[in-house]
């Protein structure tokens, strides 16, 4: 039960935002919680916060809420080219679906019926391909993976760090005989065989095995914006769009001030606590008056580039895939940056494209490299026609994937980075505090809740 001071807390917070209610109208707003970031773990903390009856405000910087889930309708037909599914047998999925009145099953994407390996710069299609032994690798990876049980809630890692999951993963794939896994899970590591192997095992544990066997969970209208809508509509006004901070001032617990600017004008929120879920790197938090120690945990991140797009124009053969294959590579692996896939959607003439590098590249030079690949393509006939391909969606991922060099996280860099929780009155989540899953980040993120409950 709220305590009597957050009654008092939340009485001045209701006089503070109703003109109604006060002599005079202000732009300072008061709040138990200021969130920033309104992807899945900020919309998540959110409706659940308010939920448990606390005041929250939910600061995005986009137009609408959803983060990576990225949804384009047309014809009534919806196209999910960010989020697409999520995990089974992580219950705090089935609540949150329930809780927002979302219809779910089993995921099922488009059809396809050619799913074609080539190399996507010079139309070379890879002839005479033989599927490693996927299922093998992937039950000898699994047992592996199974004995760091406590990666599935955060970087949660024995002392001292174990040896294995600081190997590069192309060096781990050898030692343990399961190179079969690659061609599952290179997507979005940047080079995935220099990758740390705790990385790739922190996203690809057991319990993502089990549901690349068993399926995983797909909204019912195959629309995973929809589920950020109906967050919307819970939170009201407490969501402020297209808005950012600009100064903050944390002098501790229930001392933090922020002004944020929105498109009606400079905001001051006034907050108990602060949970950040964007990237924590140096260029985003800059306005967050950092002290020494959050300096000194946040400079140490990079991060991986990783865009999506959806594509008119391609002129691919209806309900094909092609998959990016370099001969000349190790594991036939494509070359960085580049394609990943162009894929067939439920919109016949509509086609995802994925694109990855090893460093984040600016945008107008990866939708330069996506378009003139295609136009490739159709000279070397892999494609056909003379119609010149055009983005209709393009959203950047970047910052992706934050990561540290393996020496840092031997030397304690994850016990560093967690016990920021709480200081200054901030707490934190998103996927640089755990995985780049919706279902984990919310699993994560109810168990955060339950902590920053426990301090108001």
């Amino acid at each position: 039960m709220p305590s009597p001071r957050r009654l008092l807390f939340t009485a001045l917070s209701l006089i503070s935002i109703n003109p109604s209610l006060s002599l005079a109208k202000t732009t300072t707003l008061t709040r138990d919680v200021c969130i920033i970031g309104g992807g899945a773990s900020g919309s998540y903390a959110a409706v659940r916060l308010q939920d448990l009856g606390y005041s929250v405000a939910l600061i995005e910087q986009e137009n609408q809420l959803g983060g990576h889930t990225n949804t384009y309708t047309k014809d009534d037909i919806s196209v999910d080219y960010g989020v697409v599914d999520y995990r089974k047998n992580i219950s705090v999925v089935e609540e949150f679906f329930d809780r927002l009145d979302i219809a779910y099953g089993d995921f099922s994407g488009a059809a396809i019926s050619s799913m074609i390996r080539a190399n996507l710069r010079t139309g070379k299609i890879q002839r005479n391909y033989t599927t490693p032994d996927e299922i093998g690798a992937l039950t000898r990876y699994s047992k592996i993976a199974a004995k760091y049980p406590a990666l599935e809630y955060g970087y949660y890692l024995p002392d001292p760090v174990p040896e294995d999951l600081l190997l590069p993963f192309g060096q781990f794939v050898v030692k343990y005989n399961v190179t079969g896994v690659i061609p599952v899970v290179f997507h979005s590591y940047g080079n995935i065989l220099t990758q740390t192997t705790l990385y790739v095992m922190k996203y690809f544990g057991p319990n993502a095995v089990q549901n690349l066997v068993n399926g995983f969970y797909g909204t019912a209208h195959k629309n995973n914006s929809e589920i950020y809508t109906k967050a919307g509509d819970i939170l009201g006004d407490n969501v402020f769009l297209n808005s950012h901070v600009v100064s903050s001032k944390r002098s501790g617990d229930e001392s933090i001030d922020l002004t944020v600017k929105t498109p009606s004008g400079n905001t001051t929120i006034h907050a108990r606590k602060l949970l950040i879920t964007i990237p924590p790197l140096l260029s985003n938090m800059d306005v967050f008056d950092l002290d020494t120690a959050e300096n000194n945990v946040f400079k140490q991140f990079s991060s991986v580039g990783y865009y999506t797009s959806l594509v008119t124009g391609t002129e691919i053969a209806a309900n094909t895939t092609l998959s990016n294959a370099d001969t000349t590579q190790p594991y036939n692996l494509m070359t960085l940056p580049g394609l990943y896939e162009i894929a067939n959607t439920e919109l016949p003439e509509i086609y995802q494209v994925e694109y990855g590098s090893t460093s984040p590249l600016p945008e107008e030079d990866v939708k330069s490299d996506i378009l003139q690949s295609i136009r490739n393509l159709k000279r070397t006939g892999l494609a056909n026609g003379t119609v010149d391909p055009r983005f209709v969606e393009f959203r950047s991922h970047t910052p992706y994937l934050l990561t540290v060099p393996p020496d840092a996280i031997k030397e304690g860099f994850y016990k560093k980075l967690y016990s920021l929780q709480g200081h200054r009155g901030t707490f934190y989540t998103g996927a640089a505090f755990h995985a780049h899953d919706t279902a984990l980040l919310w699993r994560f993120t109810k168990s955060l809740v339950g902590d920053i409950v426990k301090t108001l």
